[in-house]
């Protein structure tokens, strides 16, 4: 199977989220002036250090058995896709921890609002580009969520050389660094 490297543009992803969506959880007027500076810093801080990747494959029927998922006998095959937006923003993350704690909430924040965007944007990307007449793509799954588990991170791991893109699994199934994600992506019959 070929492994491929998906182009992520940091201004592609910060045109995803708009800072009216990051700032809507903020009811009054005061508190949204108030904040709107830190979200600014913030946004500017995650596009500074972020390095965004994405690395994805396909792979046939006989991984799909190698998987614990509930609808595994109605897949014909499966996207493993890995996306990171590397080590420099967790080395970032880690320094506000220790200096501003507001701050590296919102880093947070914002960086997996990036992850949440370059995940559906590369899952309708692949639906649109999907051209098998027999065959749709799926929804989205992330291992240790919903009914997907955990453990399935090793199956995606043991087929996607995510080194390639800086990302390694510990053994507690977690990927580092941790502004990282793994999809699941059935392929099904229509």
């Amino acid at each position: 199977m070929s492994t491929f490297h998906h182009p992520i543009s940091k201004p592609d992803i910060a045109n995803m989220i708009s800072i009216d969506d990051l700032m809507k959880k903020y009811k009054r007027e005061r508190s949204r002036k108030k904040m709107l500076p830190h979200y600014e810093r913030m946004i500017g801080e995650v596009t500074e250090y972020s390095e965004p990747k994405l690395l994805f494959s396909r792979f046939g029927r006989d991984i799909v058995d190698q998987l614990a998922l509930s609808k595994v006998k109605e897949m014909k095959g499966v996207y493993f896709a890995v996306t990171t937006l590397g080590e420099q923003i967790d080395k970032r993350y880690a320094e506000l921890s220790i200096d501003d704690l507001a701050l590296a909430a919102i880093l947070d924040e914002i960086s997996l609002s990036w992850i949440a965007a370059i995940t559906r944007t590369f899952h309708a990307s692949l639906r649109a580009q999907f051209d098998e007449p027999e065959l749709k793509i799926g929804p989205a799954y992330r291992p240790g969520l919903g009914n997907i588990p955990i453990e399935t991170q090793a199956i995606v791991f043991e087929h996607l050389t995510a080194s390639e893109i800086g990302v390694t699994l510990n053994e507690f199934m977690v990927m580092e660094p941790s502004r990282s994600t793994s999809l699941v992506i059935p392929i099904m019959a229509k």
